[in-house]
């Protein structure tokens, strides 16, 4: 929840904090006089801070929404780059401009790509097939009260175990959860996917 994001952001050892509500979604732009153009997409609610997170990202235009527009629940959207050139084309710089979801308006901020020249943005990529809001607009739009998942940074990446236990400490506290029974969470660290995956 909410709630828990706030909470797990007073920890001592944590840097970042990003909230997270996903599903899938078609985007729409109709240029002045010309065809309606759709794609179907990811849809990612999150927090101001993912772009602090997510390190091999850079913005290829415009900006990452504000912290003024995530309280406000503003409709401003962040597009990877793949679907910027799917739906604008590859020359159109989309900032400024209006792309439908849902049935509503949202205004172009900023798009999203990779920094790294081994990573190509391609379809069906999650991170640059995908576009992004505040959560809380999601959250409005939706009608939910939960998140999906909370992405979490350590200050230091020696505190990672520390910090994992103690967000577990903290959420089983706050779910109410006694000792013999389950978390109703998961946490995984990078390291374990690494391990389970075979590389980062």
């Amino acid at each position: 929840s909410f709630a828990d994001a706030d909470a797990i952001r007073e920890l001592d050892g944590v840097q970042y904090v990003a909230c997270g509500v996903h599903g899938n979604a078609r985007v729409h732009f109709t240029p002045e006089g010309g065809e309606e153009k759709r794609w179907f997409t990811r849809m990612h609610g999150t927090d101001l801070h993912l772009l602090d997170i997510k390190r091999t990202w850079t913005l290829r235009s415009g900006r990452f929404f504000t912290e003024k527009e995530q309280e406000a629940k503003a409709m401003v959207m962040v597009l990877g780059s793949v679907v910027a050139e799917k739906v604008f084309g590859e020359k159109v710089d989309p900032v400024g401009k209006d792309i439908t979801l849902w049935n509503q308006t949202f205004k172009v901020v900023g798009v999203v790509t990779s920094a790294s020249w081994v990573v190509r943005p391609a379809a069906g990529d999650d991170e640059f097939d995908a576009v992004y809001m505040p959560y809380t607009t999601t959250h409005q739009l939706l009608n939910l009260t939960k998140l999906n998942d909370i992405i979490v940074t350590a200050a230091s990446s020696g505190e990672v175990s520390d910090v994992s236990k103690r967000i577990t400490d903290l959420l089983r506290q706050r779910h109410g959860i006694t000792e013999a029974k389950p978390d109703d969470f998961t946490i995984s660290t990078q390291a374990t996917r690494a391990i389970t995956t075979g590389g980062l």
